[in-house]
């Protein structure tokens, strides 16, 4: 055998070197295919992605049996040629979580190479053909022919291409429909791209929106509007009854009213639409002191503000929402159902998933619209399958070898 040492670049059969090598010259030569083109890869749906995918295989299968003696063949189900082909495309995959990506790819700033859309990108693309042709390979390899041992090995990478393969397949075919449900209206109508009208198979109508708030807190600011940083361990929730050290300020909350209208240059209790939270406070700075209504309004009424001492205001932040929840009326195949839809806390209907995506921000949580997110996927349950098998090999491959250590 050839020393490893003396052994010329590119001589059969290759190494690690090598196989790195072809994974740096796929990665760089998506990266000029990138940059020679202002367009990013468009997605391909169904049937065109079923072909795809079922060529692809064909053609693993023909390289296999019909070309296995091929030096080639023999290194793309090598060791070498797998730890490349995974590394390549984890880089790539992590690079997703640490660079802001543009999801909306109709209209879009793209990056010269294709870091700002990864997933539509040439070097992704060709990262996921070397990963799913070795991967590929080497389960065939290890499943023909069948031996009892490989049972866990297949069961591993075969769960783990399937999840890979399906998921580059799938994303044609995945839809994400917004649709702005609106009190005493059905709608059929979303849209894709937050643009483009399409009809959905149900109506749906929002009855009632609830939000669920945090108390709001107090902001010291200047006479230009700019927020005066207090220390972070000061608490400045305003609730009743409380004191709040903000800064060179002791503020005394004498009055809280979550929903309030203003009446005569007070605040008066108002549980109805546009209320407001406002709050009636003494604060003191040094040997001066003073009172006053403080509210940081709604789409009905103005803000509050209170001109403090030596150009200082306070103002109330409007309070962060805690949860809501939308009681929305179903129209599907005839029949109407009443149905709550919250955040986290998805609606399965047609094989889609309905999630509780935003309201109207300037009415708050008087919001009149519900704004709800149709995800539609039906590679999913494959997906699940090679999660699934994943979970099985590992669990065969742990009973595996306490079976073995215990025969030893």
């Amino acid at each position: 055998m050839m020393d490893e040492k003396n052994r010329s670049m590119w001589a059969f059969p290759w190494s690690l070197k090598e196989s790195f090598a072809i994974a740096t010259g796929l990665l760089l030569c998506g990266f000029a295919l990138e940059a020679s083109t202002d367009s990013t890869l468009p997605n391909i749906a169904f049937p065109y992605n079923l072909i795809s995918g079922s060529v692809f295989i064909c053609i693993l299968f023909v390289l296999h049996f019909r070309y296995k003696k091929s030096p080639i063949i023999k290194w793309l189900e090598s060791t070498p040629a797998a730890i490349s082909a995974i590394t390549l495309f984890t880089v790539l995959s992590l690079l997703i979580g640490f660079i802001p990506q543009q999801t909306n790819t109709s209209n879009i700033e793209k990056n010269i190479i294709g870091l700002s859309t990864i997933t539509h990108s040439r070097s992704y693309l060709l990262s996921q053909i070397y990963f799913l042709t070795t991967l590929g390979l080497v389960s065939i390899k290890r499943s023909f022919p069948f031996q009892k041992n490989n049972i866990g090995f297949i069961l591993n990478h075969l769960g783990l291409w399937i999840i890979v393969f399906a998921a580059a397949l799938g994303s044609g075919d995945m839809q994400r429909i917004t649709i702005e449900a609106r009190e005493d209206l059905y709608t059929s109508t979303g849209y894709i791209n937050g643009k483009d009208p399409v009809r959905i198979p149900m109506e749906i109508k929002l009855d009632q929106f609830k939000m669920k708030v945090y108390p709001p807190k107090i902001l010291l600011s200047d006479s230009d509007g700019i927020i005066i940083s207090s220390k972070k361990s000061q608490n400045t929730e305003i609730i009743e009854g409380v004191k709040i050290k903000l800064n060179e300020f002791t503020i005394e909350v004498k009055k809280y009213i979550p929903l309030a209208a203003p009446l005569d240059n007070k605040y008066e209790l108002w549980p109805s639409k546009g209320g407001t939270p406002a709050a009636f406070i003494i604060y003191t700075k040094n040997q001066y002191c003073d009172s006053g209504w403080i509210s940081c309004g709604s789409f009905m009424y103005q803000p509050k503000i209170i001109e403090a001492f030596n150009g200082n205001y306070l103002i109330m932040e409007e309070p962060s929402p805690k949860s809501y929840v939308s009681s929305l009326s179903i129209k599907y195949k005839g029949q109407i159902s009443k149905d709550s839809l919250a955040v986290n806390s998805p609606l399965k209907i047609d094989g889609a998933k309905m999630y509780q995506l935003s309201y109207n921000s300037e009415q708050g949580q008087w919001s009149e619209v519900s704004i709800i997110e149709l995800i539609r996927d039906p590679w999913l349950p494959v997906i699940y399958t090679g999660i699934f098998m994943l979970i099985v090999g590992v669990i065969y491959n742990i009973f595996k070898g306490k079976r073995t250590n215990s025969e030893n």
